[in-house]
């Protein structure tokens, strides 16, 4: 699977949030800070505000969890849970923003014809036009 770098998690952030870009880089960076180099980490590592955020990521598909449960020698169960990025959703969002992105700069692009520009302009704009010439 392709490796998860800052640009690829700040815009899927920005489409499953719909937050401005410079929010969506600085949760990225705080998420990458977290998992480091792995796809997974404990969740015992996170504090109260960060899991909660993950749980708030895990809503919009780009987290999920997973857990284990194992005997210790003393015979009790320790349950161990973990949180996994989901790189294909992530993914497949990173493209959707740009797919979202490439479709608004072309229609703005776009948009107007010169005859449509025209027609938009106000009548106080046109007198003032003619009073300058």
């Amino acid at each position: 699977m392709k490796l998860i770098t800052l640009p690829i998690i700040t815009s899927a952030l920005q489409e499953a949030l719909g937050i401005s870009y410079e929010t969506a880089k600085q949760y990225a960076m705080q998420i990458l800070d977290i998992f480091g180099f792995e796809d997974r980490i404990i969740d015992n590592i996170l504090d109260q505000v960060e899991r909660q955020f993950f749980y708030i990521l895990e809503g919009k598909g780009l987290l999920t969890t997973d857990g284990e449960e194992i005997t210790l020698h003393t015979g009790r169960k320790w349950r161990i849970r973990y949180w996994c990025l989901r790189k294909p959703q992530i993914q497949q969002l990173f493209v959707q923003n740009k797919h979202h992105k490439s479709r608004l700069s072309s229609s703005k692009l776009s948009s107007f014809t010169t005859e449509q520009l025209y027609t938009q302009l106000s009548t106080e704009i046109w007198a003032n036009r003619k009073t300058n010439q």
